[in-house]
Formats: structure tokens, sequence, C-alpha cells
């Protein structure tokens, strides 16, 4: 039997031969006991795309708003954690920048380059956008015992860990 053949699943002869991990993963889906975690997987490229339109940017404007809120960062730098050209990330950055978002301002560490600052109204745009789904995450959470929290958290360090195996 060739490794191809091996790797296909023949049971099915009303059907093309399928590879062995699909036929893995269409059981798994249906034996598995956690359709919400699909749903919320499911759900998180969505709520991206509406967050960036309600605040009116381009999805991967929001992205870089995203790495900019967790600390201000150079263009190039900014450049590299988006994947993008730098003219690419300066495209975005002067987008953000007009709208308000963002300042550029000299590095403290270096006054030669420049680094990307969020301003308080673009943190402020930001969180009210997400301030409802903030508190009801947190409403959730309180509805949880102590030793319900330790296993939900350790489940979803789990399913952190099979994620980043993707990256």
């Amino acid at each position: 039997m060739s490794k191809l053949t091996s790797d296909m699943d023949l049971t099915a002869p009303h059907m093309p031969p399928q590879p062995a991990a699909v036929a893995w993963v269409e059981a798994w889906e249906q034996r598995s006991p956690l359709p919400e975690l699909q749903q919320l997987l499911d759900l998180s490229p969505r709520v991206r795309l509406a967050l960036a339109d309600r605040l009116h940017l381009h999805p991967g404007d929001l992205s870089a708003m995203e790495h900019l809120m967790g600390e201000p960062l150079g263009p190039v730098e900014l450049s590299r954690r988006l994947g993008l050209t730098s003219a690419a990330a300066t495209v975005a950055v002067d987008r953000l920048q007009e709208r308000g978002h963002v300042v550029r301002e000299p590095d403290p560490t270096d006054g030669r380059r420049t680094r990307v600052v969020v301003t308080p109204s673009g943190r402020a745009d930001v969180f009210s956008e997400l301030l409802p789904m903030f508190q009801a995450l947190e409403s959730a959470a309180d509805d949880l015992s102590a030793e319900e929290r330790v296993v939900v958290t350790r489940f979803l360090n789990h399913a952190i860990e099979a994620l980043r195996t993707l990256l």
C-alpha cells in the first residue's frame, strides 16, 4: 500500500477518499463536547471586523491600534508585527493619525527615531466600543465559583497552547 493510500480513509465507497486528518476532524466535530468553543473562535474575527467598522477604521488599522495600545512602537517595529512593508505601515499610521487615534513623537531613548503613541481619545474610542463586551465577560466570570474559575482558566490555557501550535 502506498503512503498516499495509507493516509486515506477508504471506508466510504460512495464518497471520494479523504485524508485521515479530514476524517479525524469531522469525527471530532461530531463528538466534541465543546461546540461553544468553536462558536467563540468563529465569532472572534467577526467581532474584530465589527469593531473596525464601528470605529470607522480599516481592519488593518485596527490591528495596528491593538499593537500600539500595548506599547508605543516605532514604524519599523509596527510593520514587522503586522507583517507589512514599512510603506504600508506608514499609510496605516497616517490614517490613524488623521483620525486623531495616534501621534508620532520622538523616541525618548533615541531622539533620531520616532515612535507612534495612542492618544487618550483613541484609547477612549476603542474602549468605549469594547466596554459592553468586557462588562458581559466580567459578569459571566462573577457567576463562577473559585474552583470553576481554576478549571476554566486551565482549559483556556490549554486551548491557547493548541492555537499557538499553528503559529
